[in-house]
């Protein structure tokens, strides 16, 4: 079995606005894919195209999860979180006033987290030692770097296939962020083979690229 994502040929936009044209994007099983772009080139957009936020007008959307090919295109944000697709929005949409423990908690909704939730919480609290020793603290009194562990630790309390990050280094050291972000998934991977889900996750990220930097290199 195997978890991916294949983007073809998407066009989507906001109204009369067109922001993706014929895009294009393949992250297979075990990946971690970088997308990257200045500000306003339509790396969100994709995004909100996959879980269904924006609806394209053009093109296929089709997540393998768990062996089953599924096309995204026409489904619900609720629909596509079922499946198995994770999300961390830009700006970590957090519940400020709700502790740590709590954030984590809302984030196993669907029902097969629900079977999992403290396995999860336990790996998220291991993987975040920080998130463990701040379980009571309120989300919003903490430190930009803290609440996007959050953010990321939230997500994968719903035991995502496919993890999608809108921009997860805003404000934060980029090549430590990627790192630690490709850590986080291979171990992720590991403990659901621990499970016998005998596939390995893969997970798509956004980032900024600076004006002066026309070009990047791929890397698996």
């Amino acid at each position: 079995m195997a978890n991916s994502l294949t983007i073809a040929g998407i066009d989507a936009g906001y109204g009369a606005v067109r922001v993706l044209d014929g895009v294009s994007l393949t992250v297979g099983a075990g990946e971690t894919v970088a997308l990257l772009g200045t500000n306003g080139n339509g790396k969100s957009t994709l995004m909100k195209s996959v879980m269904g936020m924006v609806r394209p007008s053009k093109g296929s959307i089709k997540a393998v999860i768990d062996g089953n090919e599924h096309e995204l295109i026409g489904r619900s944000t609720e629909e596509i979180v079922d499946l198995g697709i994770g999300f961390v929005p830009e700006g970590r949409r957090l519940f400020p006033k709700l502790t740590v423990t709590e954030n984590l908690l809302l984030g196993a909704f669907r029902p097969k987290a629900r079977s999992q939730i403290n396995r999860n919480l336990d790996f998220c609290l291991e993987t975040f030692p920080r998130l463990k020793e701040r379980a009571q603290q309120l989300a919003g009194s903490m430190s930009g770097g803290e609440q996007q562990m959050l953010a990321l630790a939230r997500a994968l309390m719903s035991a995502p296939r496919i993890l999608l990050i809108d921009e997860p280094s805003v404000g934060l050291a980029p090549v430590q962020v990627y790192g630690e972000l490709r850590s986080v998934a291979r171990d992720w991977s590991d403990q659901m083979a621990a499970d016998g889900a005998r596939s390995d996750a893969c997970c798509a990220a956004t980032a900024v690229l600076p004006p002066n930097q026309k070009s990047v290199e791929r890397s698996g």
